[in-house]
Parts: structure tokens; sequence; C-alpha cells
């Protein structure tokens, strides 16, 4: 006799097995007919057909019935196939690569190379900084650094002994998901493991670029994932060797006060060899964080939020470089900076502390000016550009009057 058995059976981890049994057992039979009166035997036989039991599974992922599922296998199966040929590709780009050390080349790429893959396939829609893992990610604007340093032209750098990775993002605004990824493995991952081979970096860089439309397809916004450029709070400085500092010397910074509204201050930060001209200066003071002298022309409320607008150097949230939101690029040449300080200062000397302070001013009303009325006016009033900031700032579009700084009295 048959007999079929099945029994759906939802396992864990999104799949479904279904397990069948048939058996049949049949023996041998005779068949004897009587014709005519006469005995007559006819015999017919089958063959025996014994021990006929089958059994069968069939196990369905669940993920084959979508397509973000199909995707992810898809995904899986190209993890196990690189898994499978980087140490081949690994092994003769380090052989025929011009650098030394070609066995430890050799592991640190396969080893980087395996890391960024399985960063990528992990991480649906990857961030930056999940890119990086553990290693702090930052940027900086090449543009605002001087013509001789190394670091302008560099697409970024690894510095070990603070394990951050730097992107210039004056160059990586200009490129593409894939290539930005490729960037951010070479510096965090590569380099990382593989020290100064550019092999190393070079070879996690393009394990990354091109797979990156196989792991990461549909990612679009990996761009907005990097860090934005605010070299006030990197201290990455003094630990690389690419010596020229990041940091520009006369700037705008902001940061946020309230309900999205931000406050801004002028900065001081001179360069490092021009540090000891201003160290002890009146009107300076020492960052213990980064060691540098710095200076803030600013101001705000004699009566915190009313009173007049008085100003103020140093204000303790204006020299909190931590917490800034924003860093403009510098305001005047380097070369010049000395000539526009003293301007500043003598500027800010001129303002008689006798403005109505208004914490939201009215640009339809003559009276009442803020902190922000007080940079916008304070650059006007020397002459120097100022700059376009894409936040809000209420009275930044409401200057102090010039004549307010002694300008024309």
């Amino acid at each position: 006799m048959g007999n079929l058995i099945g029994q759906p059976n939802t396992a864990s981890g999104g799949s479904t097995s279904i397990s069948g049994n048939y058996s049949q057992n049949e023996a041998n039979r005779t068949t004897f007919a009587t014709i005519g009166g006469l005995d007559s035997t006819l015999t017919s036989s089958t063959k025996s057909i014994t021990g006929g039991d089958f059994e069968g599974g069939l196990t369905i992922d669940h993920r084959l019935l979508s397509e973000a599922g199909r995707n992810q296998i898809g995904k899986e199966i190209n993890y196990s196939k690189n898994l499978a040929k980087t140490p081949f590709t690994a092994a003769y780009g380090a052989i025929k690569s011009d650098e030394d050390n070609k066995i430890s080349n050799f592991f640190n790429a396969t080893a980087g190379a395996t890391i960024a893959n399985t960063r990528l396939l992990l991480n649906q829609d990857i961030t930056a900084q999940e890119l990086a893992g553990d290693t702090n990610l930052i940027a900086y604007d090449g543009k605002n650094l001087k013509e001789n340093s190394d670091a302008k032209k560099a697409y970024g750098f690894y510095d070990s002994k603070t394990d951050k990775a730097a992107l210039n993002s004056s160059i990586t605004s200009k490129l593409g998901e894939n290539e930005i990824a490729g960037l951010v493995a070479h510096e965090a991952i590569g380099h990382k493991i593989g020290g100064e081979s550019e092999f190393v970096a070079g070879f996690v860089e393009d394990a990354v670029k091109n797979n990156w439309s196989i792991y990461q397809k549909g990612n679009n916004n990996f761009q907005l994932t990097i860090p934005i450029s605010n070299p006030s709070s990197n201290e990455y400085a003094s630990g690389v060797v690419f010596g020229d500092r990041v940091m520009p010397a006369l700037q705008v910074m902001t940061h946020e006060v309230a309900f999205g509204k931000s406050h801004a201050t002028v900065v001081h930060t001179p360069e490092p060899d021009h540090q000891k001209l201003y160290a002890g200066k009146d009107g300076y003071v020492l960052d213990e964080k980064s060691g540098n002298w710095i200076r803030t022309w600013g101001a705000g409320g004699s009566l915190l939020l009313s009173g007049n607008l008085v100003s103020d150097a140093n204000r303790s949230r204006d020299i909190d470089f931590s917490i800034k939101t924003y860093a403009s690029p510098n305001l005047v040449p380097v070369n010049q900076e000395a000539k526009y300080v003293e301007t500043l200062n003598r500027l800010d000397s001129g303002y008689k502390d006798n403005l109505v302070y208004d914490l939201f001013p009215n640009l339809n009303n003559s009276d009442g000016y803020n902190s922000n009325s007080y940079v916008s006016g304070l650059l006007n009033a020397a002459k120097i550009n100022v700059p376009e900031i894409d936040l809000k700032l209420p009275g930044y579009r409401k200057p102090v009057p010039v004549e307010n700084f002694g300008v024309g009295r």
C-alpha cells in the first residue's frame, strides 16, 4: 500500500521545510484457473516490490518570495565568491607591486578587503562612519590650506597616532558614491591595517569601489554622511605629518542657542608660526584643549536677554570650539591678518555699548540689535566681506551701523 505524509515546518531564519515519505511493499502472487473441467493451471506472477521506501525534503528560503530577499541572497553569493578569490588577487597584486614586505602586504590586503566587504554586506545603506568602523572619520577643506601643504591636494590621510581618517571635502564633493566610499576604506581600513603601504590601501579601496553596486545598490546618500568640514573642532593637526594645519586664521563661527537658531562670533586663531606673537597679548586666551592662543569678538545683552547690546571678548561659549556648528573660510589673506586684527580691535573699542538689545531684531524697526547684528556690523566696519551663512541667524542681516564703531566720527 502507499502512504504519503507531508507536514510543513516553519524554521527559524525565515525558511519553511517540507518533508515527505512514501513506502510500498507487495509480495509475489500466483493465480490459478480451471478451464472446461480439466485441471489446468495458469500462473501469473508479479515482481516482488519490497523496501520501496522514499524520503525527501525541501527547504524554502522565505527571501525568495520578495525582490529585496532575492537581492540579499545574491549579495551573499557574491560575498562568498569574493571571499574565495580575494587571497588570490591579493597575492598576485602583492607580488607585482614595487613595495617590499610582500608577504605582510598580502595578508593585510586580504584582511582589509574582507573587512570592507563584510561591512558593505551587513550594513544596508551604510554610512561613512559605519564603513570606517571605530576609526574617527573627519573632513577638512583643502582650499583653506597653504599652497605648499601636502594635504591641500591630497584626497585624505590617516593619522595612526589618533586613529583618525580625514577626507579632503574640496575633492570628495566632486566624486561619486562608490569613489567616496573607496576613499573612506582607503584611509580608515587600508592604511589602518597596512600602515604606509599604498598597495594595501589601494587594494582595499578597489574592493569597495568594485563591489559597491553589488552590496549597496540604491544607496545614493552615502556622500551626505561624510562629516561636515569643521576644522575648529578637529584636533588632528598636531598628530599629522602633513605639517600645515587646516584651521583658517580669521573666521566666523557659529553655535546653536535654541530652537534651531544660532549665534555668531568672529574668531582669530593665529597661524602656528604666528602663535608666539599673540601669546599672552591683551585680549588673547590660551585654549587648553588645542594649545592655541585665541581671541573672539562678540556681544550679548547686558541683562541676559534685554538691556543694552554689550560687546564682550572671549565669552565662554564663543571660545568653546566643541559646540561649533559652522566655521567659515578664511575671511582675509594670511599676509594681511595682522592688519585686520588691529582694525577689529580698534573698531570693537570704538563701540560704546549703547544700542538697545533685541533678541529678535525687527528689520523695520531701527531700535534693537543683537549679537549677530554686532558681528555683521563689525565686519562691515572693517571692510571685510560678510560671509553668507545658511543658518537661522536672527539679526545677522540687520548689522549694527558702521558709525556705531566710530567710523566717520
